[in-house]
């Protein structure tokens, strides 16, 4: 485990508020997992961008206008009807261009048809808006090759940034609590797992009691998934000793486990 020795930490508690943390206490407070979440999560939301661009609905709006409107109708023709190779719940989608004329004025579209094939030079009906007919579709068709099933692709990037902040918020916590966290004693009342897995490790809950600077008791709680972290709270437990901890004083339930950033505990 990364770790500082016990000079270092003492150096660094020395220090007056606030403090300046070294590279060595910053990986020990972080293990590195925070970064990983960040990399994961930037990865993620990278990974995720070639399917928004071919996945999303990027017409929904004019889909959404279509049916709170009363749309007015016209003759039209298909130009073409290729199979767009998109498939929902394998039912293949059509490109369908058509062109119509509205007040002495041809003008193009594009809807897509989920499993009916339409065939060039086939006589359809058009609706548009009467206020913009650049919005028109073939009746029966729509405007977005996906319709609402392809918001689904908003998960991903959701995903993606939802871990990335996590991340960042917790390394952004640890150097607060670093930087301006007030020092003190106390022990260790539980050390549970959780039903949260990290990287395929269990997180863990440790509860610790000490006193805060008034002189009051109070317990606060911190999740882990790093082993040695773990195994050296259930040890401090199972002993009874007294641990080191950082808390915010303006926010006691902030706490770090000062114990766990010595290496070769």
């Amino acid at each position: 485990m990364a770790g500082v020795t016990v000079q270092e930490l003492e150096a660094f508690l020395m220090q007056r508020c606030p403090r300046r943390p070294s590279a060595g206490i910053k990986r020990a407070a972080t293990g590195g997992g925070v970064a990983g979440m960040i990399a994961f999560g930037v990865f993620f939301i990278i990974f995720s961008l070639p399917f928004m661009f071919i996945f999303f609905p990027w017409q929904l709006h004019q889909e959404v206008l279509m049916k709170r409107g009363s749309p007015a109708t016209a003759s039209g023709v298909v130009t073409s009807a290729p199979d767009s190779n998109m498939r929902v719940n394998d039912t293949p989608v059509y490109t369908v261009r058509f062109v119509f004329t509205v007040n002495d004025v041809e003008r193009e579209g594009v809807s897509y048809s989920t499993g009916r094939r339409y065939s060039s030079g086939q006589t359809v009906q058009i609706e548009y808006l009467e206020g913009n007919p650049d919005i028109a579709r073939i009746s029966g068709t729509s405007i977005t090759q996906t319709g609402m099933f392809g918001l689904f692709v908003l998960i991903f990037p959701l995903a993606g940034i939802g871990v990335a902040y996590g991340g960042l918020y917790s390394y952004r916590s640890k150097m607060r609590i670093l930087r301006t966290g007030a020092f003190a004693a106390g022990q260790i009342k539980d050390v549970a797992a959780t039903n949260v897995r990290v990287n395929n490790q269990t997180v863990y809950r440790v509860e610790i009691d000490f006193q805060i600077g008034n002189g009051s008791h109070r317990q606060s709680a911190y999740k882990t998934y790093r082993a040695a972290e773990i195994a050296l709270a259930q040890k401090k437990q199972s002993a009874g000793q007294t641990v080191g901890v950082l808390y915010l004083p303006e926010n006691p339930g902030k706490v770090l486990f000062v114990d766990g950033l010595v290496k070769n505990k």
